[in-house]
Order: structure tokens, then sequence, then C-alpha cells
């Protein structure tokens, strides 16, 4: 008969038993936190970057208004969908 707590032979390993859930479960926590706080790292620099491209997306909106106001009018403005460009003759070849 075969001791449980042994390694299986025919795989080298032995097999996970119910006592070992509890020392299990404290090394899969104490692994979390650093998990976690790499996860919190990580949100905090998106974040950080959301507010500098929001802040970069102001000044552009601030230096833009200085100028003439014709361009973002023209720019908001949607393209027909008939629209083409008309072709141009081709002068002195």
């Amino acid at each position: 008969m075969r001791d449980p707590d042994h390694p299986n032979p025919e795989r080298g390993h032995s097999t996970p038993r119910y006592h070992d859930a509890p020392r299990l479960r404290v090394r899969q926590q104490a692994s979390a936190f650093p998990l976690r706080e790499q996860i919190r790292q990580v949100n905090q620099r998106l974040d950080d970057v959301q507010r500098e491209f929001v802040k970069s997306k102001e000044e552009l909106d601030e230096s833009s208004k200085g100028g003439s106001s014709f361009v973002p009018e023209i720019q908001g403005k949607p393209i027909p969908t008939n629209f083409r460009l008309p072709r141009l003759k081709v002068i002195g070849r």
C-alpha cells in the first residue's frame, strides 16, 4: 500500500491534500499583495496620464482660440457625401 504523503513514483510529486490548503492560502495571499500594489501603481499612473492629456488638450484649445475662428468653424462642418474635388487639366506637356 502506498503512503499518501510520499511523492507519486510515476509522476515524481505528491498529490495535494486538504491539510496543505491553509499553507497554500497563506502563500496566495502573500503573493497577492505585491500584485495589488502593482495594480494600484498602474492605476495611479493611468490617472496621471489622463490628467496630463486633459491638461494638454485644454492648453491646445486655449492656444487655438487666439487665432481665427474661421478654421475651427469650417473644420467642424461635415463633408457632404457627394463632394468631389474637380479634376485639373494638364497644360503644356
